[in-house]
């Protein structure tokens, strides 16, 4: 399995080894991907947004049309996020925050190709660091 990536063996989207064949609904968040990991394939912003919604988890949508850099990137999550004013817009910045975020926080990130494409490295980072957050399950939107 790679990182990031939530397909158990078989390949199926939104299961884990890691977790089990079986895990509580308490162990999942929409789509069946447990906190901290990717939803396997990006999936319909609708979709994503009606099934987490369908949960009592705290729910938002990262939307990152328009962010080409990490300041902009930054910055979306701080405002999408609520972060406190003293956040250090950087990365570790960033990781203490999302780790300080609700338990089972959902966070569906949308319009996230221009900056995947302007800026692979920075994108890759914020990928690992949105999936290393502890309490928090990142989702990405198909992109049309």
């Amino acid at each position: 399995m790679t990182r990031g990536s939530s397909a158990s063996a078989e390949g199926a989207p939104g299961e884990s080894e890691e977790f089990g064949d079986s895990p509580s609904p308490r162990d999942t968040g929409p789509a069946g991907c447990p906190p901290g990991q990717w939803a396997g394939a990006p999936q319909p912003l609708a979709a994503l947004t009606e099934a987490a919604r369908g949960t009592e988890l705290p729910f938002h949508v990262l939307d990152l049309s328009g962010v080409t850099d990490k300041a902009a990137f930054l910055t979306a999550c701080a405002t999408t996020l609520a972060f406190p004013s003293w956040f250090g817009r950087n990365w570790d910045a960033l990781a203490d925050c999302l780790s300080d975020l609700a338990p089972g926080t959902v966070v569906v990130v949308s319009g996230w190709r221009a900056y995947a494409d302007a800026r692979p490295e920075e994108w890759e980072t914020a990928q690992e660091i949105l999936t290393e957050a502890g309490p928090v399950t990142a989702l990405l939107a198909l992109e049309p």
